[in-house]
């Protein structure tokens, strides 16, 4: 079990752009999966998505996840082939509201 002080888990995103919050990068600690973290850190990504006046959050990750992502309530959308690292990469979707365009950053 991981100490007071380590870090268990990771959440990475883009900055939001178009309304959509795009998260690459999620991951726990094997032994300390299935403690809530992950849930955590998927709602996190939510609450600060809404926060930025997004309508949806996306989120990249491998199929094994699928159960986890799906019980978070984002689907799955599609594929990305030989992504980062050579593997195949899944991206999973979350309408979570309606866009606010007056507060999505525009570039």
């Amino acid at each position: 079990m991981a100490g007071d002080k380590e870090i268990i888990g990771f959440l990475v995103y883009d900055m939001a752009y178009g309304g959509v919050l795009l998260c690459r990068w999620l991951g726990v600690l094997e032994e300390c999966r299935k403690q809530g973290v992950g849930k955590m850190l998927a709602e996190q990504a939510v609450l600060e998505a809404k926060a930025l006046g997004c309508h949806k959050v996306e989120l990249a990750g491998q199929l094994t996840a699928r159960k986890f992502y799906e019980k978070c309530g984002f689907k799955l959308e599609g594929m990305r082939e030989k992504s980062y690292f050579g593997q195949d990469q899944y991206l999973f979707g979350k309408v979570i509201g309606e866009l606010e365009e007056e507060r999505v950053i525009k570039y």
